[in-house]
């Protein structure tokens, strides 16, 4: 099954050879710092799980998985300290990404309208927003509604950064096209850039009455954000979010208070799925890609009830990861982050602390660390980091 291969791998492995080239020829030119090690570690974490489960299909995929996203990262570094690149250069790649997307999102819906479905839209039935008398969201060919709201609202972000590097005319238009795409997306993913927002405004202001304010907006925001995606408030005579689409079949209503139901979502199965895994598979996890592999079952529910929660991811990142690949993995992971995030945070400008802000947003319910565009940004703040030699 090599259904996860797409077409940008193949592309980016063929440009591995040029680069490889590169980097025989040119040793002196390659820098390997001590950033570099931290983020090796994590193909480095797979390897225990390759003999654990004695040379198995997936440990020897996982390993290869991560090391492809170190490659992603090294290329990314190296490729931008080789050309000198403008700090702005990769954002507006970026930009440009999210406005395709936006700009198919918009092809799809006209089309759509007509009863024309080019694949780049998702059809739900009775999913909570009904627009132009039909329910859908835009996947833009992504593969989910969640995955295009999560490029376009980076895609914003980095807009937003680099608007200086562009038109005003041609910003003012690839901006509503980026937004356009978020709009259709109807995802959750957009507490979350507000959540982003009200950040680049915290380090805009200077009085710190203001600053506690908008931190304390933020932290509603993110916790709105979790509480909505792991449970659902609904009225008891009207049942169309009790559908498979948000939540297990016959769901049990956690609590009942007069007209309304607080009922559990997936992401709250499928976080004790994640628990339950761990304790059964600590400290070195189930096996990169096994966790679909593991029937959960509960008491209160039939074998039935869970067959399509049986069929996700982890839905989170952290959770996932030790889940699947163990403490090693794990903390592989947090000490890319906490790097990251510190190099970030001490540049003078923001700009790549806030989008890796909001992508740590989005690792409590999606399994982000696969997302390629993440390790393009940990290249371009390993870039920074060397550029102005900050302090680690």
């Amino acid at each position: 099954n090599y259904n996860f291969l797409k077409i940008s791998e193949f592309f980016f492995l063929i440009l591995l050879f040029p680069f490889a080239y590169y980097f025989l020829k040119e040793k002196k030119n390659i820098y390997f710092d001590k950033i570099d090690l931290v983020f090796l570690s994590y193909p480095i974490s797979f390897i225990p799980n390759i003999f654990l489960l004695n040379f198995s299909y997936n440990s020897v995929i996982g390993f290869f998985s991560g090391l492809y996203l170190f490659l992603i990262y090294f290329v990314t570094k190296h490729v931008s300290i080789k050309f000198n690149l403008d700090k702005f250069y990769l954002l507006k790649q970026v930009t440009y990404l999210g406005f395709i997307c936006g700009l198919i999102t918009l092809i799809g819906v006209f089309l759509y309208l007509f009863d024309i479905n080019i694949g780049a839209i998702h059809t739900i039935p009775k999913y909570p927003f009904l627009l132009f008398n039909v329910y859908f969201r835009s996947i833009a060919f992504l593969g989910s509604a969640s995955m295009l709201a999560m490029y376009c609202i980076i895609a914003f972000l980095s807009c937003y950064f680099c608007y200086k590097n562009f038109r005003e005319n041609k910003y003012i238009i690839i901006i509503t096209i980026i937004i356009i795409g978020i709009f259709f997306s109807f995802s959750k993913s957009i507490v979350l850039l507000f959540s982003s927002l009200f950040l680049i405004i915290y380090f805009k202001i200077k009085k710190n009455i203001w600053k506690n304010l908008i931190l304390f907006i933020i932290f509603l925001s993110i916790l709105f954000h979790s509480f909505f995606s792991n449970f659902l408030i609904i009225n008891k005579k009207n049942e169309f979010m009790k559908s498979t689409y948000f939540t297990v079949n016959n769901v049990k209503p956690l609590l009942s208070y007069e007209n309304f139901n607080l009922i559990p979502t997936y992401y709250f199965f499928q976080k004790k799925k994640n628990f339950e895994v761990i304790k059964n598979n600590f400290p070195y996890g189930i096996g990169y890609k096994n966790f679909n592999n593991y029937r959960y079952a509960s008491p209160e529910y039939s074998e039935k009830d869970f067959e399509y929660l049986n069929k996700f991811n982890p839905h989170s990142t952290l959770l996932g990861a030790l889940a699947e690949n163990g403490i090693l993995n794990l903390t592989s992971i947090i000490l890319i982050l906490f790097f990251a995030l510190k190099i970030s945070y001490n540049l003078s400008e923001k700009y790549l602390f806030i989008i890796l802000f909001y992508m740590l947003l989005e690792f409590t319910n999606a399994d982000f660390l696969s997302i390629k565009l993440l390790w393009i940004f940990f290249g371009l703040i390993a870039y920074e980091y060397k550029r102005k030699s900050i302090l680690i």
